[in-house]
């Protein structure tokens, strides 16, 4: 079996729609994966390999506190719902529908 480095995670997720993720579910199930839940990025990033915000969630940041996080090796993903919220504007780039030019 291949030994796997331990992975903990930190999932924001606005409290109305915790859970919402799937592929969570199976996350859930590696044992090398510990998965923690908060509604907002006002705990501390501290002990956490990576960041994971949904919807909303990326809008309630400081982004001094992710981008310090990130600096100092932390990753961080952002998950958004379509259009529903844009991408914050430390990541340069702007979500847009699926077209030619994205594809």
């Amino acid at each position: 079996m291949i030994e796997h480095p331990e992975l903990r995670l930190l999932v924001i997720s606005p409290s109305e729609n915790k859970r919402p993720e799937p592929w969570l579910r199976l996350a859930e199930e590696l044992p090398h994966v510990t998965i923690s839940f908060e509604t907002s990025f006002s705990c501390s990033l501290a002990g956490y390999d990576t960041v994971i915000s949904i919807g909303s969630a990326s809008q309630l940041h400081d982004p001094q506190q992710v981008l310090s996080f990130v600096a100092a090796g932390g990753g961080w993903l952002v998950m958004t719902h379509l259009d529903e919220y844009p991408l914050p504007p430390e990541f340069g780039v702007k979500t847009s529908p699926v077209g030619q030019e994205t594809e």
